[in-house]
């Protein structure tokens, strides 16, 4: 009900989940766009990110494929990610 009752392992749960959503927009709406080595890059960090999610692998290893996922989606996501400062205006 209120995220300060929430235990740290669930909100790094719910971020990685919200990274593995993210990293699959981006692969769904850029498929085309990619070049083979960007699309199986993407592809290969978001399937380790979601079987550490459903082998509820221990938060720290969660950590380090979230963050080895982030520089993958910051170079093969375009206009989607990251936002830029006008685009979160208008979706505001």
């Amino acid at each position: 009900m209120f995220g300060f009752f929430t235990s740290q392992e669930k909100k790094i749960r719910a971020s990685a989940l919200q990274w593995l959503e993210l990293a699959e927009k981006i692969f769904d709406f850029r498929r085309d766009q990619l070049t083979a080595a960007e699309s199986s890059e993407l592809q290969k960090c978001t399937e380790d990110l979601r079987i550490k999610i459903n082998q509820r692998t221990e938060t720290g290893k969660l950590k380090l494929s979230v963050e080895a996922l982030e520089p993958v989606l910051l170079r093969t996501g375009g206009k989607i990610y990251p936002k830029s400062e006008l685009t979160e205006w208008v979706e505001f």
